[in-house]
């Protein structure tokens, strides 16, 4: 019986399924590069200290989990590998909370679409169908959500298998959904990092005090005087002189002339979060930079509570423009 079977088998033509291997690291991204393909991000790291419901969505940051210091350097990091290897995105969209819309923009410098069903849980069929949707000819898609909806959604990844700042590499199927391609641990982004300056997996990076590890310096890479007066360097000096008056008239009016709109954070939480700040650090004299370039600024000041870094990323195309500006503490006052 069992040679008749494989007799009228073949005389069908059916061909067992054959199991495709993942690629992984640079095979994967050589075959990025060609476009074709989803990344399924899973939003980078977050501070676990406080969880909201799987089911929700909070309408406020301070409702949310939202990213660690180590997050924001993941996305920032997943955005060199993925210049590096020239990996050409196309579409970004990305679940509504906050901790997936700033891992796109920190990643890609750009603002993603939104949907709330990359947020909806149990994950509906229409998170499939985002996940499926084919990429532009030449690009691939970027799309930022949660663990459950890959879970749901990818065949072959398993509940853990895809932890924070990794992501699942999906094509569609002519039959529908998609099918599993490779995936990118946060290990593989490390490894193929150009500026070999990621925090190593599992680590914390010794800048951030709050991570309990040892304070930043406090002396800047070089003083104010040597500072080249870039667009970028020059909008971070207005956004101080408007810090320090405390008048939240003034930081408004800074605000919607200097940032980019961010539809998922309103004026109101932007202007809350200043007036926390500037009760915080009162005045805010700076020392220097750490780093300066077209594409990111670290700056180095001193506030009431000790010395902090300014870092500034520009909107694409818009040197004068910023994107995010994002405080880290360290170390005591001096």
């Amino acid at each position: 019986m069992r040679s008749i079977l494989m007799a009228v088998t073949l005389a069908v033509g059916v061909v067992p399924p054959r199991q495709v291997e993942e690629l992984r690291g640079e095979e994967l991204m050589r075959a990025l590069k060609g476009g074709g393909y989803t990344i399924v991000l899973r939003h980078t790291r977050t501070d676990r200290s406080f969880q909201e419901e799987i089911a929700s969505i909070p309408p406020t940051r301070a409702l949310q989990r939202n990213l660690s210091d180590d997050g924001v350097r993941d996305a920032r990091l997943i955005g060199r590998v993925l210049k590096r290897y020239q990996v050409p995105i196309g579409d970004v969209v990305s679940s509504p909370m906050y901790r997936a819309t700033e891992t796109a923009e920190y990643a890609v410098g750009r603002q993603p679409a939104i949907d709330t069903a990359l947020r909806t849980f149990p994950s509906p069929a229409k998170a499939l169908a985002i996940l499926a949707t084919r990429p532009r000819d030449g690009t691939n898609r970027l799309v930022v959500t949660h663990h459950f909806v890959i879970e749901t959604h990818v065949p072959g990844i398993t509940p853990g298998a895809i932890n924070e700042s990794e992501a699942a590499v999906v094509r569609p199927r002519a039959s529908g959904g998609v099918e599993l391609v490779g995936r990118i641990l946060l290990s593989d982004w490390v490894a193929m990092d150009p500026g070999a300056s990621a925090t190593p997996v599992g680590g914390t990076a010794a800048a951030v005090v709050s991570h309990g590890a040892a304070p930043e310096p406090a002396h800047p890479a070089m003083t104010m005087s040597a500072v080249p007066p870039t667009p970028l360097v020059q909008v971070v000096l207005g956004y101080v002189d408007a810090f320090n008056t405390g008048d939240v008239a003034r930081m408004q009016a800074f605000l919607e002339r200097n940032f980019t709109a961010n539809p998922a954070r309103t004026m109101e939480e932007r202007l809350t979060a200043y007036e926390q700040l500037h009760r915080q650090l009162g005045a805010i004299t700076l020392l220097g930079a750490d780093a300066v370039s077209d594409s990111s600024l670290t700056m180095v000041g001193r506030g009431a509570t000790g010395i902090l870094r300014l870092v500034a990323t520009p909107a694409p195309g818009k040197p004068g423009t910023l994107m995010s500006l994002s405080f880290r503490m360290s170390g005591a006052p001096r």
